[in-house]
């Protein structure tokens, strides 16, 4: 006669058990997802979604100008910047995702355990 300890039943339920602690929130991850941290990160994505709108918006409005004067937008998508002009596009582009992470983590970034 099996023992009740290693019978079927009681290992699938230790096993059930096991799987519940893993798939549980730790503290950490309970704390991170606060309220306020979800009122956060949606506020981030408005403004996300702001500013891309602001960016589909211009670049409408540079292809229609462009177009006007003979230029078609294919000249823009071929177009490789030289040097100083990637460093201002690199430059800009870190200044950028500083802002978005600010907008996402306005109380700091979460520490890790």
């Amino acid at each position: 006669m099996a023992s009740k300890k290693n019978s079927p039943r009681s290992r699938k339920q230790s096993a059930t058990r096991s799987a519940a602690r893993s798939t549980t929130p730790s503290a950490s991850a309970h704390d991170f997802l606060t309220r306020q941290r979800i009122e956060d990160i949606a506020q981030g994505f408005v403004t996300l979604a702001g500013e891309l709108w602001v960016v589909k918006d211009r670049l409408a409005v540079l292809e229609k100008v462009l177009d006007k004067h003979g230029i078609p937008a294919s000249v823009v998508e071929t177009f490789e910047p030289d040097g100083d002009f990637k460093e201002q596009l690199a430059a800009t582009r870190k200044a950028y995702i500083q802002r978005v992470i600010a907008s996402l983590f306005p109380r700091g970034m979460p520490q890790a355990d």
